[in-house]
């Protein structure tokens, strides 16, 4: 029977310039990763009320949202002290793997756009979100 579980789901983070290969692990209780949908042509509609379309080119926003206590957190406070002290952003590739549908995904030149430095403090401490902005998303079955 097939399965929809994310449970399973693999996502593996490398930036070669700082020796960081990482499994991320620790999610959030109700949200591991998402990525937005994505805008892949633009439509306009002349005064003779013909339509003209053209592809433009996209970029990934993915939000990754880890528990306070996830040791995938440090990987992301070591990505963004290395940016903040060096001044500059560090190329991410990715994969993730989703073994329930049998679909892999590989994320290409990313950077790391959003960064939470603490988690809000409430009854527990809640989840900390980052955000990884990816050049290419390419799928392919595993």
């Amino acid at each position: 029977m097939a399965t929809i579980t994310s449970a399973d789901a693999v996502f593996i983070i490398t930036v070669p310039d700082i020796a960081i290969i990482h499994q991320v692990q620790g999610y959030a209780a109700d949200a591991a990763f998402d990525v937005g949908e994505q805008d892949v042509a633009q439509n306009i509609l002349g005064v003779d009320g013909k339509k003209s379309s053209g592809w433009i080119p996209q970029m990934y926003t993915q939000a990754v949202h880890l528990q306070a206590d996830s040791p995938s957190v440090s990987v992301f406070d070591a990505i963004y002290q290395f940016q903040n002290t060096n001044k500059t952003v560090y190329s991410i590739t990715g994969t993730v793997t989703y073994n329930a549908t049998g679909r892999s995904y590989a994320l290409r030149n990313g950077t790391l756009t959003s960064y939470k430095p603490l988690p809000d403090a409430k009854q527990v401490l809640q989840a900390q979100d980052f955000s990884i902005v990816w050049e290419k998303v390419q799928p392919a079955l595993i």
